[in-house]
């Protein structure tokens, strides 16, 4: 596309992101700041925050850690801590959600098992001391 730049997103183990962009915003120290094709070059420190990316007319959203960042010559290099897709957090989000009410159901069978056993328990003792 004639309106794309390249932009590079690198975290200390991996190359996150790659690929022709037509925009880029990202929380920096002094603000938030829009990158498009043919911005002047600059060096920026990125704050804790969002790098929103719009590719093919779509935005997607990424968390990180703070960083800093190159812009050149259509080309955008920002190297950060950690970083990940916000969508795959919500992923994540919802699968902890599901694995705590399975682990709330595990618990309320395990409940329901322990008294069943106390009742039986308590009848064995009670026929016992009849016996006696």
């Amino acid at each position: 596309m004639e309106n794309t730049f390249r932009v590079e997103i690198y975290t200390p183990d991996r190359n996150f992101f790659s690929g022709d962009i037509e925009s880029l915003v990202c929380n920096c120290v002094d603000g938030e700041i829009c990158v498009l094709k043919g911005h002047t070059p600059m060096i920026m420190a990125i704050d804790i925050g969002c790098i929103k990316v719009k590719q093919n007319g779509e935005w997607k959203t990424a968390v990180c850690d703070a960083g800093f960042g190159e812009v050149k010559n259509n080309l955008v290099r920002l190297f950060v801590g950690e970083t990940e897709w916000m969508q795959n957090l919500e992923q994540a989000k919802a699968e902890i959600a599901r694995l705590r009410e399975e682990e709330k159901a595990r618990e309320k069978e395990s409940l329901r098992v322990h008294n069943e056993n106390a009742i039986a328990l308590a009848r064995t003792v009670a026929e016992l001391n009849k016996k006696n």
